[in-house]
């Protein structure tokens, strides 16, 4: 007899969101670690998706705004830059 494989769903922390007020603040430096943090992380969440491991199924949409709206405080951020 096959033995049954247990499957254990593991919890995938996303990065949690922030405020747009306070990514204007950061620097470009670091607004591309964060979106290629991201990018990582919306990849794991879709190949776990596939693969049945995620929980919130939900949590990789809320990661694609997130890094919607890391891209646009960049533009705002390089934009003011070239203004100066």
């Amino acid at each position: 007899m096959a033995d049954a494989k247990k499957t254990t769903k593991k919890a995938i922390k996303p990065i949690k969101p922030v405020q747009f007020s306070e990514l204007v603040k950061m620097d470009s430096k670091q607004l591309n670690t964060m979106i290629s943090e991201i990018k990582v992380d919306i990849a794991n969440l879709q190949y776990n998706t596939k693969l049945g491991d995620v929980q919130n199924v939900h949590a990789c949409r809320n990661q694609r705004k997130q890094l919607a709206r890391v891209c646009g405080a960049l533009n705002q951020v390089s934009s003011s830059k070239e203004e100066k």
